[in-house]
């Protein structure tokens, strides 16, 4: 489900941590709040959780729950370690 708010989608952002995984390839993305862009170009961040150990947040673009299935689908589409990739409710959560 979609969070709803009155704040347009381009002044909305995802806030991520990364947390980095002792022998893996890649980093993992962990999603742990969201950001409003303000009148003043400041920022407000809502955590829905504190990564522990992890001094850097990543701010993103919003994105709906279908611009993200859709970038999900091309990238698998264009990998060549297709079988290796998360359907988007494990990568993004159910709850978008």
């Amino acid at each position: 489900m979609e969070e709803k708010t009155n704040i347009p989608d381009e002044r909305k952002r995802e806030v991520w941590a990364i947390i980095k995984q002792e022998g893996q390839r890649k980093d993992k993305w962990v999603r742990c709040g969201i950001g409003f862009v303000n009148r003043d170009d400041s920022i407000t961040v809502l955590l829905d959780t504190v990564p522990v150990g992890q001094p850097k947040l990543i701010l993103r673009p919003w994105e709906s729950r279908e611009e993200k299935e859709r970038r999900w689908a091309a990238t698998k589409a264009a990998s060549d370690f297709a079988g290796s990739r998360m359907h988007p409710d494990e990568l993004f959560g159910s709850a978008h």
